[in-house]
């Protein structure tokens, strides 16, 4: 069936044409096919013009300003009623139900933080759905980070149950501190890093990069922009030029367990 699902989307995107920067709307469409339990939205989807009156629906959400995150939440709810042509045909004929679905909804949307966020836009947290934030602790670029974005949104009123962040840093004790860097950090991983992600997967909550860890400046630590400290020695006396970031490998961790990075900094398995 996930097969079938995605020829369909692939055929209907070089059908319509679809201009570059629009693909968000598929990869929604895709993880809502294939987690949806209702044969109703199916059906109507796959059915003629399925596809055209869902991508309607959604340009004409967005015009009544529901971020991207929203917009995934609405669609999911389409996605639940059993008519899907009614709900539709009365949010047609009037458009004031989104924004009555935007009031109602337990979407709470965050975008004033004292530095800018890096990649993704407006944090999301949605009603009993963990946030996993996932990022740069301190990044290079004057962003804000993973730390400062945790305090701030429990400073706005968000619980700390409602957010999950990796706290834990290496140990500084001797039997991790004489270790060589690299077999540090693979411990960090192996016996921190890692479960930390199992974890995430487990909760089923929206896993959120605040930090493009496909980028360069995410992707490696450079020992020579290091702070002069122990560590930077230890790196120059290695012989070492970058490290690999955690951030880079929580990203091709969740990759290779079938999720893909979306541009509002959701991963999300299709």
């Amino acid at each position: 069936m996930k097969k079938y699902i995605a020829l369909l989307l692939l055929m209907f995107s070089i059908n319509q044409g679809i201009a570059q920067g629009t693909g968000c709307w598929l990869g929604d469409l895709t993880h809502i096919l294939n987690n949806s339990h209702t044969s109703a939205f199916k059906n109507f989807v796959t059915g003629n013009g399925g596809f055209t009156e869902f991508k309607t629906l959604r340009e004409l959400a967005a015009s009544r300003g529901l971020n991207d995150a929203e917009l995934f939440e609405f669609s999911t709810d389409l996605a639940k009623v059993v008519d899907p042509i009614d709900f539709i045909r009365k949010i047609n004929a009037n458009p004031n139900l989104i924004d009555a679905w935007k009031i109602t909804s337990s979407v709470r949307s965050f975008n004033d933080f004292s530095r800018a966020i890096d990649f993704g836009g407006s944090i999301i947290i949605r009603a009993n759905k963990k946030l996993n934030i996932l990022g740069r602790v301190g990044p290079r670029n004057g962003t804000i980070g993973t730390m400062q974005i945790r305090t701030e949104l429990i400073r706005k009123g968000v619980s700390e149950d409602e957010i999950t962040l990796l706290l834990q840093g290496i140990p500084r004790s001797n039997d991790w501190t004489e270790l060589s860097v690299s077999a540090m950090n693979r411990r960090y991983w192996d016996e921190i890093n890692q479960p930390h992600i199992d974890e995430i997967i487990a909760n089923g909550g929206d896993i959120r990069f605040i930090h493009d860890p496909r980028l360069d400046i995410h992707k490696y630590n450079l020992v020579a922009d290091m702070p002069d400290s122990p560590f930077k020695q230890k790196c120059i006396a290695e012989g070492i030029s970058k490290i690999r970031t955690f951030t880079n490998m929580e990203y091709q961790y969740l990759v290779g367990k079938g999720y893909t990075l979306q541009e509002n900094g959701l991963m999300i398995k299709l």
